[in-house]
């Protein structure tokens, strides 16, 4: 199978995996949605326990994110939830608010996070956009220094998402840990599900974007051993 042929057997393959583990994220979401804590908890009452436990000054909250678009914006100090999760009393809403509360913990313990959060977002957009047209103008006319450098823009993309899953992970075990002092355990296990599931996502693009840059370089070690 040649690189070309790999690589759209590969996109294919990925975006199926992706799909699917999208799919399974929002299915779980919905399904914990349904249930209610055992505390009785709303989205509001979460952010009031851990923003004084953990000395949260100045941060202000606003129930005006889209669906799944809860974010915390450490440049504003401003914690973005949908008003699904802000007002809901369910172990999922539970769950994501408690992640994002988290982001704040992490943001505030560790400045580097915090100042390069935006910065990384906005590079991921950027190489997202760019590496396909290099990599389809490189294979379609076959010049090697323009696939490389849509490769060299691939590895650079693979690093920042290996950093997001690396953090992902972090705020996901510090949301746990909050949580653990208020929810039962068997809550505590439907928490995870829905902070892991949501991380799934984010590990299955970043595997498929690691398959690929070992293909490319084992096809171009291949390519100058022949050339010996």
């Amino acid at each position: 199978m040649n690189l070309l042929a790999y690589f759209i057997v590969l996109f294919i393959l990925s975006a199926t995996f992706i799909f699917i583990a999208t799919f399974s994220t929002i299915n779980i979401y919905f399904k914990y949605l349904k249930i209610k804590n055992s505390k009785g908890l709303y989205g509001y009452n979460l952010i009031e326990q851990m923003t004084i436990k953990n000395n949260l000054i100045n941060i202000i909250c606003k129930d005006d994110a889209n669906f799944f678009q809860d974010h915390y914006d450490s440049k504003t100090h401003t914690l973005h939830l949908s008003k699904t999760n802000y007002y809901s009393d369910s172990i999922a809403a539970i769950g994501i608010v408690a992640h994002e509360i988290s982001h704040v913990i992490i943001s505030r313990e560790n400045e580097f996070i915090s100042k390069t959060r935006i910065i990384r977002n906005r590079i991921n957009k950027i190489l997202i956009i760019l590496i396909f047209p290099f990599l389809l103008i490189g294979f379609i006319f076959n010049i090697l220094s323009v696939l490389k450098f849509g490769f060299y823009m691939f590895l650079l993309l693979i690093g920042l998402l290996s950093i997001f899953v690396i953090i992902e992970w972090k705020v996901n075990k510090i949301a746990v840990s909050e949580l653990e002092s208020i929810l039962e355990k068997s809550e505590i296990k439907n928490v995870k599900k829905v902070l892991y599931a949501n991380l799934m996502t984010h590990i299955v693009f970043l595997t498929t974007a690691i398959l690929a840059l070992i293909k490319f370089k084992i096809t171009e070690v291949g390519t100058n051993t022949g050339n010996l």
